[in-house]
């Protein structure tokens, strides 16, 4: 009995989740059998935000890896750099919004990768906008992971 309640826990914690992200909508209906409830699931916004999650799994999207392939320089075997200036950040998310000469590009800053404003560790939400940093990302075959951030001015 006590492993049905909490099973019924589960799904009610997962149908909340579901509910927020946009994957499960729900109705009360009424029909000749009496009330009811009707429990609509969307398998496209599911797939989608799966994959997102699926893309940034220790390491960059798809489209901002091959960004960094295109935009970053080398700085020797296995590492590469690109400088932008910052122009939003999501501390909620940790999502940074850099723009590096006429390109735009949305990085994901995991909460292991250290962030150093002249040589001192600081914490995310400690950046501002309009700052201008160096983004070193080791290399791991074609992928680029974001190894460090270093806040220049």
């Amino acid at each position: 009995m006590k492993a049905i309640g909490i099973l019924g826990i589960i799904i009610l914690i997962i149908l909340g989740i579901g509910y927020v992200r946009g994957w499960v909508s729900g109705s009360v209906t009424q029909d000749e059998r009496g009330p009811g409830v009707e429990l609509n699931i969307d398998a496209d916004k599911l797939e989608a935000d799966r994959q997102k999650a699926l893309d940034r799994v220790d390491g960059l999207s798809v489209g901002s890896a091959a960004a960094v392939r295109a935009m970053a320089r080398e700085l020797g075997k296995g590492e590469s750099a690109l400088e932008g200036r910052l122009s939003a950040i999501d501390t909620r998310s940790r999502e940074l919004t850099v723009s590096s000469g006429d390109r735009v590009l949305e990085l994901h800053v995991p909460e292991a990768v250290p962030i150093r404003r002249a040589g001192v560790l600081i914490n995310f939400n400690q950046m501002s906008s309009r700052e201008t940093a160096r983004f070193v990302f080791s290399h791991a075959g074609e992928d680029r992971l974001l190894a460090r951030v270093e806040l220049l001015r």
